[in-house]
């Protein structure tokens, strides 16, 4: 289980740019898978080829864009400061 949407979408990509480095034309997904994809990652078979038609790099992009454009919340100055305005 990935702990944030990002973590999924990199191990996502991760799997597929194995499957692409190991791929060779004429060969069988799923000798690709047995030999290569399962060893590596332990994911069923079922989650594979789920994996494999998610477009993996616009997600990432999405998800940046929306870090990138919502304002990161500033502190309260009230955490810092005490009733009598000095400080801690």
């Amino acid at each position: 289980m990935a702990y944030s949407k990002e973590n999924k979408y990199k191990r996502i990509l991760d799997i597929q740019e194995c499957f692409k480095k190991n791929f060779i034309p004429g060969m069988t997904i799923e000798h690709v898978y047995n030999n290569h994809i399962f060893p590596t990652f332990k994911i069923s078979r079922s989650d594979f080829f789920k994996k494999m038609k998610v477009d993996a790099k616009a997600e990432l992009k999405k998800l940046e864009d929306e870090k990138n454009s919502t304002p990161a919340q500033q502190l309260s100055m009230d955490i810092f400061l005490s009733c009598d305005g000095k400080g801690i």
